[in-house]
């Protein structure tokens, strides 16, 4: 039976190639989605023209504070590049996507 281990040199190119297929900032968008998600955030698709130039009004991938005409705060979250989307929420949704995030980091550092 023939070795099938992969040589170093190749080792290199596949995970130049992975890199290149699936960039390790999309990846993390996705993964930040997801926590939005699970935080409570609703995803609204920007799939019409007004929804789309709403989306590219905002600063990308930060939250920007809303306050209703009732007085109540709520959070965008835009993510034009990888859902082309906007993620709303209110202050619980927004708490709990801050412990969610401080406990991957943790965990990760």
């Amino acid at each position: 039976m023939q070795n099938r281990c992969l040589r170093l040199p190749d080792a290199r190119f596949l995970a130049a190639f992975v890199f290149w297929i699936f960039p390790a900032g999309a990846a993390d968008q996705r993964t930040t989605d997801m926590w939005l998600e699970q935080a409570g955030f609703i995803m609204k698709p920007a799939n019409t023209a007004a929804h789309v130039k709403q989306m590219e009004s905002m600063p990308p991938r930060r939250f920007v504070v809303r306050t209703s005409p009732a007085g109540k705060r709520y959070f965008l979250y835009a993510d034009p590049t990888d859902c082309k989307c906007v993620f709303v929420g209110d202050e619980t949704a927004r708490r709990n996507f801050q412990s969610i995030a401080s406990g991957k980091a943790a965990a990760a550092g």
